[in-house]
């Protein structure tokens, strides 16, 4: 089954590269072109991070869920970004940005990311090296679309709030 998903779901990224933030107000900085062979065998560490199958379309709506890494040991970030479809249409994988960055910094290529994929909705776990990018994705850069979970408080009895995701038991 693997296999039959590899030859039928799985392509190389139309480009390749980095992407900048610049502030809210202004496009990202975008470095992409199109990959070598050597370029998509693997997934480097600290360039060509950013990998682009569709840019973005005026109107859709993406969604990035995001896993940060402290960036200095073995685990990588990773966000990948997905087109939502409608009605019977599959989401669809268009970029990622996967590899090894301070988690401060991180939450600035987030910022640009979702910017430029129509400032769509941001999802960090929020946990260890995940706390410093939501926090500068909130209280920094103040990035205006980020998920909120809904949790019944018990003492309460009210619906709080809470910035990103958290992996737990519960």
């Amino acid at each position: 089954e693997l296999d039959r998903q590899e030859r039928e779901n799985v392509r190389d990224p139309r480009w390749v590269g980095e992407i900048e933030y610049v502030s809210m107000d202004d496009p990202p900085v975008l470095h992409l072109h199109v990959p070598t062979d050597d370029e998509i065998a693997d997934k480097p560490d600290r360039f060509n991070r950013f990998w682009v199958w569709e840019e973005p379309i005026e109107g859709a709506e993406y969604y990035i869920g995001s896993d940060v890494a402290s960036g200095q040991a073995k685990d990588f970030s990773d966000a990948p970004i997905y087109r939502l479809g409608w009605g019977s249409e599959p989401d669809v994988q268009v970029a990622e940005w996967h590899g090894k960055m301070n988690a401060s910094h991180y939450a600035r290529v987030l910022a640009a990311i979702g910017h430029w994929y129509n400032d769509c909705e941001i999802a960090v776990e929020y946990t260890q090296s995940g706390i410093t990018t939501g926090d500068e994705l909130r209280w920094v850069i103040d990035y205006p679309n980020l998920y909120r979970w809904k949790r019944l408080d018990v003492i309460t009895n009210v619906n709080t709030q809470h910035i990103h995701w958290v992996t737990n038991q519960r």
